[in-house]
């Protein structure tokens, strides 16, 4: 498995669970468009770079990851990122959005009788 596609799975993983994992997909849904695209993003970036990690540590060869520690690796940090990226935001326009309920139901009031 490449740092690739290892990535893509992140990313399609993490917006799904942004969106419906229970109480934190309610409190992240409620969250401004920008403050979305910043977690999702961050958290992209700390897998890549967590992926590049586990290739400057040594472990890459027996996660069978094709990620080495030196310039080439780098080059497929960048390219794992950027697929974490396409498949977070594709993910995300084709589970998660269609259902987004825009307008979330009030809470009911009970009425009871007016003052006079």
């Amino acid at each position: 498995m490449t740092a690739t596609i290892l990535a893509g799975f992140a990313g399609v993983l993490l917006a799904l669970l942004l969106s419906y994992a229970p109480k934190f997909g309610t409190w992240f849904n409620v969250q401004p468009s920008e403050t979305k695209v910043m977690i999702n993003v961050g958290l992209l970036v700390v897998v890549a770079a967590g992926a590049y990690a586990v290739g400057c540590l040594g472990w890459a060869v027996q996660l069978q990851l094709a990620v080495t520690c030196d310039q080439a690796g780098l080059i497929t940090m960048l390219g794992a990122l950027l697929a974490a990226l396409v498949s977070n935001q594709s993910a995300y326009l084709t589970f998660v959005k269609p259902f987004a309920n825009t307008n979330p139901p009030q809470p009911l009031s009970v009425k009871g009788p007016q003052p006079k």
